[in-house]
């Protein structure tokens, strides 16, 4: 029996006319290399915070994520003894994770800090300015041979020249291993990240991206789209590109 794995990520809005929004400037130089958290942090309303640990089953590692979130002043009424006042020194922030479930968590993550369970020992995913969107938790078994590793959909670069890193970025596939080492980016440059299977049976990962051949900044019908598979059932991993449209011709 073939057992199918979605990850599921509504990364692109498309309109009714199939055009997605703009996602690459092509007339400004991205500004990413001059970001950095410190850079990032000068903006008073924003603050670095860390949301609660994730544990994966069958892992030896707690995933500590950190983001970059707004600060909201929310100003109300105040019913006291000396009668009513309005306060506006109440603030709170949205969280890292968005949502989280048994493999899968989603948020706007600026880093994960793995914490070995045994030994407490802790270390950074990456070293890179970064929004981490989703993470995808891949546990498998296949003739007796264990497959874990991370997945990850990442904005690594203000492609749209708006001074943020959000999915309004292009999105980009990075895989790590099981304790966050070995991040590495899966995807070529500039080809925004469509969407994914895991079949368990060829211990294969497929997935789609989108290349912007017009050069219009945007996504659309009219753009390429490339096909690929990471097969995990070798060591280490292979990302292979395949296009099955070949076939059929046009």
């Amino acid at each position: 029996m073939i057992r199918i794995f979605k990850l599921l990520i509504p990364v692109l809005l498309v309109t009714a006319c199939g055009i997605r929004s703009s996602k690459i400037d092509y007339k400004e130089n991205s500004n990413s290399d001059s970001m950095s958290i410190d850079s990032i942090l000068t903006d008073t309303t924003k603050v670095l915070k860390s949301d609660l640990p994730v544990f994966f089953d069958s892992t030896e590692y707690l995933l500590h994520p950190v983001g970059i979130v707004k600060l909201h002043n929310s100003k109300y009424k105040s019913i006291g003894e000396y009668g009513e006042k309005l306060r506006d020194d109440y603030i709170y922030t949205y969280n890292v994770v968005y949502s989280s479930s048994g493999n899968y968590l989603r948020g706007n993550i600026a880093n994960i800090v793995f914490e070995h369970i045994g030994t407490e020992k802790k270390h950074l995913l990456t070293k890179k300015v970064i929004a981490i969107l989703d993470v995808f938790y891949l546990n498998s078994e296949i003739k007796k041979n264990k497959i874990q590793y991370f997945i990850y959909v990442v904005a690594d670069d203000d492609t749209n020249n708006d001074g943020e890193l959000d999915s309004d970025d292009v999105n980009s596939l990075y895989v790590s291993d099981i304790d966050g080492t070995g991040f590495e980016k899966i995807s070529n440059k500039n080809h925004e990240f469509e969407k994914s299977k895991f079949i368990n049976a060829v211990g294969r990962y497929y997935f789609s991206t989108i290349e912007d051949i017009n050069k219009d900044g945007r996504f659309g019908k009219t753009d390429l789209f490339h096909y690929y598979y990471i097969d995990f059932t070798n060591t280490p991993y292979k990302v292979v590109l395949y296009n099955p449209i070949d076939m059929i011709g046009r």
